[in-house]
């Protein structure tokens, strides 16, 4: 059902049309053209020239997921982040089963696929769903290392490959879970101190070789304009102050509101959880230790959260998993033993009831970067294939759809492109842009299509050339 749930989920999201528009996905997927058109594999650019804004990761699983949809397109671009959700979820249940019973395992499960994380996950190009998905499995490692079940090495290679999708955050979100050795304990633990010192040293050293030896060789081949972004920008910008000027810990209600609602109605169930895990922590078994440890896994990660100045809900997507393994919990011993087999039962009705609901919501809920991006995937089956077109905006959406990577250019490049006897077609977004490179070209030129978006009066994409018309496709 798990499975069912996820497929019927990912189909529904991805026959919703598309949105390559909304919540900056076009970036992520030129970094993905970027490596396979230009073989930038260490460091990757923008259609704007601009140096990539998170490590590789992603755009290295969109290149392998492509090896198998016969390129990059819509299903290659959102895999890695659909199936990162499906493992996610088999992760909660699979493990939610030695903290909790079967059924308590499993609803946390669901509980993960019907909410709103998920939801736009499965259909997100973006690095939260892989990120959640290593973050989670990291904070699971080092559990078990620290009960002395299996290798601290596992812990730093996964910690590793979390850091190459979004940086070190995952690193400090698991150490938050260890809050709960000063609560609670498991009786359960068996400590050797050389396997724990063997684990962290071949661990640390696997971490340094995989993420530091990327991290050096991208600064060697991009220089300051990598370590601005990447560290600048991303990593002490966002934490300390956000675009609007915001500084650390001035929106600290906005996680928890975001939280509380956008996780509904689970997130009742994990508030629950939460009273029980703290309430159940002088147990001593390894049921009450686990659950404390998520809970405060969780809790440390929406601190975290709230203090930084830079909010979206997105941010917490690494630490829902424990809150939905806590909800499941809650759940279960909510229903009581005799309510058990129809959470079960009825969890088939519950879900289709809510994807119906996640249908119709989009159906109505059109936004204007839905209808662009549609234009744009229009345009591109539109324009002939034989067509090289040259960039005045950026137009990332566009490029994607025609499977393009190239760095827009200047108004004086076009210009002088459109004075050549060759022939040359040029898209423009914005009308300001065209009207610099025609006022610079200095030679008569011809607007050969436009396309406008429904609802819009203006059109939102324009092929001009120094030709009437576009090329036959035999040519």
């Amino acid at each position: 059902m798990i499975v069912a749930t996820w497929v019927a989920l990912t189909l529904l999201r991805l026959f919703d049309g598309t949105n390559i528009l909304d919540d900056d996905q076009e970036r992520p997927a030129m970094y993905v053209l970027d490596v396979l058109v230009n073989n930038h594999w260490l460091v990757q650019y923008d259609a704007d020239g601009a140096v990539m804004s998170k490590p590789p990761m992603f755009a290295w699983m969109g290149v392998i997921a492509s090896k198998f949809t016969g390129g990059l397109n819509e299903i290659s671009l959102y895999a890695p982040g659909a199936l990162a959700v499906l493992a996610t979820a088999l992760l909660v249940f699979f493990y939610g089963r030695k903290i909790g019973s079967d059924v308590a395992a499993f609803v946390g499960a669901g509980a993960l696929l019907l909410s709103n994380p998920s939801i736009k996950m499965v259909h997100l190009a973006r690095t939260d769903g892989l990120f959640m998905l290593l973050v989670f499995a990291s904070a699971v490692a080092a559990l078990e290392a620290h009960r002395g079940r299996i290798s601290w090495f596992w812990f730093w290679f996964l910690s590793a490959f979390s850091t190459l999708t979004k940086g070190p955050v995952g690193m400090i979100l698991v150490a938050g879970g260890f809050l709960a050795c000063f609560f609670g304990n498991d009786s359960s633990r068996r400590t050797d101190a050389k396997r724990i010192a063997a684990g962290h040293v071949g661990g640390i050293l696997f971490f340094l070789v995989v993420a530091g030896g990327w991290f050096l060789a991208a600064y060697h081949q991009a220089g300051t304009p990598f370590i601005d972004k990447i560290i600048g920008r991303e990593l002490v910008g966002h934490a300390t102050e956000s675009a609007r000027g915001d500084g650390i810990g001035s929106k600290m209600h906005q996680p928890p509101i975001y939280f509380l609602s956008r996780f509904a109605p689970w997130s009742l169930f994990t508030l629950l959880g939460f009273w029980c895990a703290f309430k159940q922590r002088k147990e001593g078994s390894f049921a009450s230790f686990a659950s404390l440890y998520f809970t405060c896994y969780f809790l440390f990660g929406l601190l975290l959260f709230s203090l930084s100045p830079h909010q979206r809900f997105d941010h917490q997507f690494p630490i829902i998993p424990a809150a939905a393994l806590i909800a499941g919990i809650a759940i279960e011993q909510w229903a009581g033993a005799s309510r058990r087999e129809a959470l079960v039962k009825w969890f088939p009705a519950v879900a289709v009831i809510l994807l119906i609901a996640v249908k119709a919501y989009h159906v109505m809920n059109v936004t204007k970067d839905e209808r662009r991006s549609l234009l744009l995937k229009r345009a591109a089956g539109e324009i002939p294939a034989n067509v090289e077109l040259q960039y005045g905006d950026s137009l990332m959406g566009l490029q994607f759809f025609r499977g393009t990577m190239q760095v827009r250019q200047t108004a004086g490049d076009i210009a002088a492109l459109l004075r050549a006897e060759r022939p040359a077609y040029v898209a423009i977004r914005r009308e300001d842009t065209w009207k610099e490179i025609a006022a610079e070209a200095g030679i008569p030129t011809h607007k050969l299509a436009e396309w406008v978006p429904e609802k819009e009066d203006e059109a939102y994409l324009t092929i001009y050339s120094n030709r009437e018309s576009f090329p036959p496709l035999t040519e």
